[in-house]
């Protein structure tokens, strides 16, 4: 069985990356309510890729 790749998690540092903003960025928003919120795995965060592939759009056409 294969998995589609977005059904991954990312992390803060990879969320980061797609959107070229820092890691402190990424934190600020979800406080903020202005990017998805992650899901707590242990002590971790994680996103699911589809979800912030999902918000790219909508945070693009808001700029």
């Amino acid at each position: 069985m294969m998995f589609d790749d977005g059904d991954r998690y990312v992390t803060t540092h990879e969320c980061a990356q797609l959107f070229s903003v820092s890691t402190t960025t990424i934190r600020n928003w979800v406080t903020r309510g202005l990017f998805p919120k992650p899901y707590k795995l242990g002590k971790s965060v994680r996103w699911r890729k589809k979800e912030i592939l999902a918000f790219i759009p909508k945070e693009i056409s808001c700029k």
